[in-house]
């Protein structure tokens, strides 16, 4: 699953994301929503809806992300 999870992005040429809104769910985590736009080595460009959820710490006297995990949406 792990190989087949890396072995997706060889096909990507660049990637973009462009968070658009900000939901907070408590004790520092946020669910944050927007676009990604994909180029793909071939030249070919889609652009895709996406959330993921997030976690912040304080680190230093700096707010830092110590977990964030993206979700994808396509339509077929």
């Amino acid at each position: 699953m792990l190989q087949a999870s890396r072995s997706s992005w060889d096909d990507i040429e660049s990637r973009q994301h462009n968070p658009q809104y900000a939901y907070p769910l408590g004790n520092d985590t946020y669910l944050i929503e927007g676009n990604a736009a994909y180029v793909y080595k071939s030249g070919q460009s889609k652009t895709f809806k996406w959330c993921g959820k997030l976690h912040l710490v304080r680190h230093d006297g700096r707010w830092k992300m110590d977990y964030y995990k993206t979700y994808f949406a396509t339509e077929h």
